[in-house]
């Protein structure tokens, strides 16, 4: 009998198996931003793209053209803080991007600024 257990416990540890998947670096990477409910264009959020220099605010149509790859981090600021930084025009929340390496100054040029 414990000659019998020992190979049952055998095959189910050789019958067990697993598998990786690996990420494809070769796709690009999308960012969407999505609310609950549609956003009237007087509720929408500022949006901030900064560097250490500088910071310009963007529309949302307009961050089609920042990569993702420049993106150092993201800061969202609500209510009241939006307000006492932003003015009235936080007043639907600030949404901060803050990028990699000096890249403000190539999305100015995208955007002609």
């Amino acid at each position: 009998m414990k000659y019998f257990l020992s190979t049952i416990a055998f095959f189910l540890v050789l019958s067990l198996h697993g598998y990786g998947q690996s990420a494809d670096s070769s796709k690009a990477v999308t960012i969407r931003l999505y609310c609950a409910q549609g956003l009237a264009p007087k509720s929408q959020p500022l949006y901030v793209l900064q560097d250490v220099k500088e910071e310009i605010t963007l529309t949302q149509p307009q961050l089609k053209i920042v990569d993702t790859d420049w993106i150092d981090r993201i800061e969202v600021l609500k209510e009241t803080e939006a307000v006492d930084k932003y003015g009235a025009a936080g007043k639907s929340g600030v949404v901060i991007i803050t990028l990699k390496d000096s890249k403000l100054q190539q999305v100015k040029e995208r955007l002609e600024i």
